[in-house]
């Protein structure tokens, strides 16, 4: 499944495959992952490319 949606991936996936401007940044189980972490990691680059286009 691919999905934008962390709260619906970290409920129901059970591998993460992260892909960053093409590139597979990460591969983990799911149970390794750090969702807050992660989620941030999209806060802040969501703000830097809004910031970028301002």
């Amino acid at each position: 499944m691919v999905n934008h949606q962390l709260e619906i991936a970290e409920q129901f996936c059970s591998r993460l495959l992260y892909l960053q401007q093409g590139q597979l940044t990460q591969d983990l189980p799911s149970e390794q992952v750090n969702w807050a972490e992660l989620r941030q990691t999209l806060i802040d680059e969501e703000t830097e490319a809004t910031e970028e286009w301002a």
